[in-house]
């Protein structure tokens, strides 16, 4: 029975082809394998299809135009009220205000403590601006459950910063879907495909 739900953060809706394509791939992975049933989709409201492989989906835009870091009201609020957080493709760890992802994380780990499961699949990590953004951004991976990175690049920044979370690399998603949520906080280094 599907009767889970989940935030999905990411640039869907924009007309991005493989945005689009990784949207139906995580909703249905989210939908058969973790029974999500309903999912807040983060992205442009109408380019986001009502139901997607059986699962409802809402979209979730920024209630202030030209505001990016309010978007962050939404995802709290959202992900209070499920049980999967996921930051899905993309180089979203390059551009945003990581000291607000920061808060915002630790809020939900402090609220949902271990009820609410956080990823970032398919992700870039950097460049950064500066070494500010760079604390906080691995601040943040920290408080994650599971981290799929998309190259090499993102795994070295982690591996040298010694970031403590589980992640690993793959450039093929579906074969790795088994280690997205593992118990213990380690470097998947056999995740590698």
């Amino acid at each position: 029975m599907n009767d889970k739900k989940a935030t999905l953060v990411g640039y869907h809706g924009h007309r991005n082809l493989g945005d689009d394509i990784f949207l139906r791939v995580l909703i249905n992975w989210l939908g058969k394998s973790l029974g999500v049933g309903e999912c807040f989709v983060i992205g442009n409201g109408p380019a986001i299809p009502g139901i997607l492989d059986g699962v409802k989906l809402h979209a979730v835009e920024n209630p202030v135009k030209g505001i990016a870091r309010i978007l962050w009201l939404p995802i709290l609020y959202r992900s209070i009220k499920s049980d999967y957080l996921v930051f899905a493709a993309g180089s979203i760890f390059t551009i945003q205000p990581f000291f607000i992802m920061y808060v915002v994380l630790f809020l939900l780990k402090i609220i949902r403590e271990d009820k609410l499961k956080i990823a970032a699949i398919g992700i870039s990590v950097g460049p950064f601006k500066s070494d500010f953004d760079r604390y906080w951004c691995f601040k943040s991976l920290g408080l994650m459950d599971s981290i799929l990175l998309r190259d090499e690049a993102s795994k070295r920044l982690l591996d040298e910063a010694a970031v403590e979370a589980s992640y690993g690399l793959s450039y093929d998603m579906a074969l790795c879907w088994e280690n997205i949520f593992l118990k213990k906080k380690r470097n998947m280094q056999k995740t590698k495909q």
